[in-house]
């Protein structure tokens, strides 16, 4: 729906999003991918604070055969992983207005701080 990516714009663009100037016509995906994957991240960062999966791996997975997330990328926190913590708490910042629930969370902004990556979903532990 062509009026629902132009809100989405308009809305982002209200909030300072800005995105490098080659995604060009690719826009609009890049878009909406980081306004459905970055709260899926924090979630998944909010299961692991709370303990409620022995491994990362199995949050992967989840997503892997539940959502339908892109095998070629390994699962959302070995995609979020190879984007590095840093990277999504800067991702998310443009996003903040939307609420508590997009704020970055403790382990993720203690991640960013640490620059944490120690392979495919270690540094999620």
């Amino acid at each position: 729906d062509p009026g629902f990516l132009q809100d989405l714009q308009n809305r982002l663009t209200r909030m300072n999003l800005t995105l490098p100037g080659w995604i060009g016509s690719l826009r609009y995906v890049v878009l909406v991918g980081l306004v459905l994957l970055l709260p899926m991240i924090l979630e998944a960062t909010r299961i692991l604070e709370e303990e409620r999966v022995g491994d990362p791996r199995e949050i992967d997975v989840g997503v892997l055969f539940g959502l339908g997330f892109p095998q070629s990328r390994g699962g959302l926190l070995h995609w979020a992983d190879a984007l590095g913590a840093e990277r999504v708490v800067e991702l998310l910042k443009p996003l903040e207005p939307l609420g508590e629930r997009i704020r970055p969370t403790p382990l993720l902004l203690e991640m960013a701080r640490t620059q944490a990556r120690t392979g495919p979903c270690r540094c999620w532990r």
